[in-house]
């Protein structure tokens, strides 16, 4: 990876968690920052397989908070 390469990657944070939602697993991500342009900041779900690789399902319904703790709740 050459040094620009490296350098963009490390200024774009993606954390990458499972999360129990309605008692199943599922994968989520969030992009915290991305320097120089404006960016989504929904917390998304992600689903992998063998056909598609990685694809993004949609946003994580805005009810539930905790998500990053491992076990969403409905917000009150």
């Amino acid at each position: 990876m050459s040094g620009s390469g490296l350098t963009s990657l490390l200024q774009n944070i993606i954390p990458l968690r499972f999360v129990e939602i309605q008692g199943r697993m599922k994968r989520i991500l969030a992009i915290l920052k991305m320097r120089w342009t404006e960016h989504d900041e929904s917390i998304l779900e992600f689903r992998i397989s063998s056909q598609n690789g990685a694809r993004i399902v949609g946003a994580i319904d805005k009810d539930y908070m905790g998500i990053f703790t491992g076990v969403a709740k409905r917000a009150e």
